[in-house]
């Protein structure tokens, strides 16, 4: 590709550090290390692209960019193509129309081409969304279709676990374009006041990988329900050993009951992602 050059930008703008190890040129996308602005790479979800640089400074030996949001930007090679969607790239600092798509990959939609020279480049603020479940079983000899009777009502319906293992697991995937996990909770109900043992044991695996390419587990311990109450019990320590929260990931999470019997119905799993674009 040519050399790229920055038509137009909108918004917001300021003037920051950039790493001084990197050659840094114009329209490339940049995120803060907590040190400098450096380069920007779909290879991890730590480094997602923040802004564009839209101008370049250099006074003695520091390196400064003008950085913005939105920016069209050009290339006289003409590569692009109209109307095509443009990710981050796993080549530092840059964008491209192929999705990313290896394991681990973050895809982060940044632009859209109108026309074969120019890219609109617009980074939005990430968001948190709710990962939906895809797949809710029980096992061991936990019974399922039980009804959480609050008050004498039955629209509460999960799985009973009150003996030694019984289990309920679940199955999600984590969003392609994650950044991390913002909460992440196992929702259950008791019809009276216990303190019930729980452990968790988690696999996650890409596809065409061994299912517990990564593992991680919460060990056994006392969880509070009052009676005909919602309650939640955390579930971050069991998703942040390495290479567990990651881009495109499945990952089955298995509730385990330990040997007292105090009676638990499991709901299921709540998790809130934070995501780009």
């Amino acid at each position: 590709m040519a050399e790229i050059y920055v038509r137009s930008w909108t918004g917001p703008v300021f003037t920051a550090a950039l790493d001084t190890a990197t050659a840094h040129t114009l329209g490339e996308l940049v995120y803060h290390d907590g040190t400098d602005f450096v380069l920007s790479d779909a290879d991890a979800l730590s480094t997602p692209a923040e802004y564009v640089v839209v101008a370049l400074n250099t006074f003695g030996a520091t390196a400064y960019g003008t950085l913005a949001r939105k920016a069209i930007i050009e290339d006289v090679d003409a590569p692009y193509t109209l109307g095509a969607m443009q990710y981050l790239s796993t080549t530092a600092g840059g964008i491209t129309e192929t999705r990313p798509t290896a394991n681990d990959d973050l895809v982060q939609i940044v632009g859209r081409a109108i026309d074969s020279s120019h890219v609109e480049i617009d980074l939005i603020q990430p968001k948190e969304v709710q990962v939906p479940l895809m797949h809710i079983a029980l096992d061991g000899t936990a019974t399922a279709n039980t009804a959480f009777d609050t008050g004498g009502g039955d629209v509460w319906v999960g799985t009973l676990l009150n003996a030694d293992d019984e289990q309920a697991t679940v199955v999600l995937r984590l969003p392609d374009n994650i950044h991390t996990i913002v909460e992440s909770r196992w929702l259950f109900g008791t019809d009276t006041a216990v303190t019930p043992d729980l452990g968790y044991t988690v696999n996650g695996a890409h596809e065409a990988e061994v299912s517990d390419a990564t593992t991680d587990s919460i060990s056994a311990a006392a969880v509070t329900g009052t009676a005909d109450t919602l309650e939640t019990d955390t579930l971050a320590t069991g998703l942040d050993a390495a290479g567990m929260t990651v881009p495109g990931h499945y990952i089955a999470l298995k509730a385990d009951h330990s040997n007292d019997s105090d009676a638990v119905v499991s709901f299921g799993v709540t998790l809130l992602a934070e995501v780009v674009s």
